[in-house]
């Protein structure tokens, strides 16, 4: 995550953090919702407590209001990645006999699990003793390890 993009999180919804430097405040409101909630404070502590009732609260309104809470996704998004990137994607998609949806769906997939770092496991064997070393390192997926030089003394 990035640092400066901090968000609060609290029975799985999430807020987001502002701040206005003139009025002294911090301020955010509950994300992903069909509604508007906002809440604000002066210090950290009590912005975490803020949000959190706020949450409270919304989820108490919409049970009196006999409404469902959070927003629903509906699964199907428009995006624009540019020609080049579009055509990159068709003809990976192509060449893996999947659809371009189903490339779209599972390349953010990857990207949001852990599959983005794959274990590499490599023995050197040292034919000059009888002992040899192991040696186990993270590699990000997109790298060509046969470009790595491994040297190992």
């Amino acid at each position: 995550m990035n640092k400066n993009k901090q968000q609060l999180n609290y029975k799985n919804y999430l807020g987001s953090v502002n701040f206005d430097l003139e009025e002294g405040i911090i301020f955010g409101e509950i994300m992903f919702i069909n509604d508007l909630v906002t809440y604000e404070a002066t210090s950290v502590m009590e912005l975490k407590n803020e949000f959190e009732l706020a949450v409270d609260d919304y989820i108490d309104t919409c049970k009196t209001l006999n409404r469902k809470p959070q927003k629903a996704f509906s699964g199907s998004l428009n995006i624009r990645i540019g020609a080049e990137l579009h055509k990159k994607a068709a003809m990976e998609a192509h060449l893996n006999d999947i659809s371009l949806n189903e490339f779209i769906k599972k390349s953010v997939d990857d990207k949001l699990s852990d599959k983005s770092m794959v274990k590499h496991h490599f023995h050197h064997h040292n034919h000059m003793h009888s002992n040899s070393a192991d040696i186990t390192t993270d590699i990000p997926y997109n790298l060509n390890a046969a470009e790595e030089t491994w040297q190992y003394n």
